[in-house]
């Protein structure tokens, strides 16, 4: 415990990849540090705790992690060690490129650290290098900028309390997600938020909401792609291979793409679904449903005579039927795509989705108010900040993000807001949605409907909601095309 600076960026091993037992030597070698350890630490946290061990009291440390190290549940422990054990003096990012480091595929942040638990009024200097420094001198000017915390042309810093990352210890990403502009308008809504909304998990606890992820197409050999009755207009891929014509109360009826045969099935042995989300443009999609055949009927020899893969029947019932809600929210989103037109999507018939989408069973109106508010830009904003990074503009929202995610509480809301929201929602439902890109930047008046009259809700005035539009609108294109150019690869 000699050692004055300990500088490093260890492997960014995923810990699926580590062997159980190799993982049970890390946790009975470090078992002094109990108090922060999960089995499914990443192993790179590892490499704080042995740093850790060499460094003397007022060393400091400096490190390369993953970007999503600051938000990943599994390393809240670690966060918290170095909260409780040193004082982060620096976090430090890029929005030129995706990392640091040559080559790597995914965000970095820099790290720095001092040994020492200080007093709790120590804050942490957060940088954002607009460009990485090409030149000796370029990067002694970067270091004495983000030393001093003084912005300069290539470089945005702000600083964060040492409560403020106690506060928001199970996700510091937000503080480097987004623009700061955008930050700063997050925790400007999020103040506004205290009296009318809950986190997710709140609302659905108290309302005994039902919340699961979208059935498994494929599992092993069984594979139910071919069970699937596309619409018409979203049956883009080849694999769509049966595409749906009509539905009566009786009867489903549909054909094969490729080949000329037309067959029907009992109504009663299908459930609504939704096979893909792109290019589902409206936010109702109560008849836009695709159709998923979940059980045999008398005529299902001659349907499967055209098809390739073998089918779980009882999976099919079970998985979809367990599933099915009036509320979908998308998993995972290039949100910068053409074809992605909307977040959430609302149906009065119950439907399963497949697993490209979160799938809610609450309230017919509560759904309606909350459909309204997962298209919103406000949840835009929330969802950049509070996004698990993959490639691109991709957005994934795993559920322990969604699960803290604000949200604008139907039983927090007089009867008049309520009747206003579910009025704005039946009026703006079917309306033809572009791609959100090109919403924000033509202002799509059912979009700027929506934002004002939450907004309202929310609390803000004209002025606040006229600045919002004006001027964090363009904030948000620039940040959704930037995060595509910043993590394309």
């Amino acid at each position: 415990k000699n050692a004055d600076l300990v500088i490093m960026n260890p492997p960014f091993t995923r810990e699926e990849r580590m062997p159980q037992t190799y993982k049970n030597s890390l946790m009975k070698r470090f078992r002094d540090y109990s108090d922060y350890l999960r089995r499914d630490l990443s192993f790179y946290s590892y490499f704080i705790l042995l740093a850790d061990k060499f460094l003397k009291k007022g060393g400091k440390i400096a490190f390369v992690m993953p970007a999503t190290f600051l938000r990943v549940s599994a390393n809240e422990g670690i966060r918290r060690f170095l909260l409780e054990n040193y004082v982060i003096e620096h976090i430090v990012t890029t929005t030129e490129r995706a990392a640091f480091s040559e080559q790597a595929q995914f965000r970095e942040i820099l790290l720095i650290a001092r040994k020492d638990k200080g007093d709790g009024k120590e804050v942490t200097k957060f940088s954002i290098l607009k460009k990485l420094p090409s030149t000796l001198k370029m990067g002694k000017d970067f270091a004495r900028s983000i030393k001093k915390g003084e912005d300069m042309d290539n470089i945005s810093t702000f600083t964060v309390t040492r409560e403020e990352l106690e506060k928001h210890i199970s996700n510091w990403f937000e503080f480097i997600a987004s623009d700061p502009l955008i930050t700063n308008t997050w925790i400007k809504i999020r103040k506004k938020c205290e009296k009318s909304c809950n986190t997710f998990n709140k609302y659905l606890t108290n309302v005994n909401g039902q919340f699961k992820l979208g059935f498994q197409l494929s599992l092993g050999k069984d594979d139910m792609t071919e069970l699937i009755l596309m619409a018409r207009d979203r049956a883009i891929k080849t694999k769509d291979v049966w595409i749906l014509d009509k539905i009566t109360r009786k009867k489903v009826y549909f054909h094969h793409k490729f080949l000329k045969v037309n067959l029907t099935c009992p109504t009663s042995c299908t459930k609504p679904t939704l096979r893909r989300a792109a290019k589902v443009n409206s936010m109702d999609i109560t008849d836009k449903l695709d159709c998923v055949i979940v059980k045999k009927w008398k005529g299902y020899n001659k349907f499967k005579e055209y098809n390739t893969k073998s089918s779980n029947f009882s999976r099919a019932q079970t998985e979809v039927i367990d599933r099915l809600g009036n509320l979908a929210i998308v998993y995972r989103m290039d949100i910068s795509a053409s074809g992605t037109c909307a977040l959430a999507f609302y149906s009065e018939e119950l439907f399963t989705p497949v697993k490209i989408c979160w799938i809610c069973k609450i309230d017919q109106d509560h759904a309606k108010i909350l459909t309204l508010w997962f298209n919103s830009t406000i949840n835009i904003i929330q969802s950049l900040i509070r996004r698990v990074e993959t490639r691109g503009a991709f957005l994934q929202l795993q559920k322990y993000a969604l699960m803290n995610f604000l949200v604008l509480d139907p039983n927090l809301l007089s009867d008049r807001e309520k009747t206003f929201l579910i009025d704005l929602f039946e009026t703006i439902k079917d309306a033809p949605l572009p791609s959100i890109i090109d919403q924000l930047k033509n202002r799509s008046e059912f979009r700027l409907k929506m934002d004002k009259t939450l907004l309202e809700i929310l609390g803000f005035d004209e002025k606040e909601i006229a600045e919002f539009v004006n001027i964090i609108y363009p904030a948000v294109i620039n940040q959704i095309e930037q995060l595509k150019t910043l993590m394309a690869g």
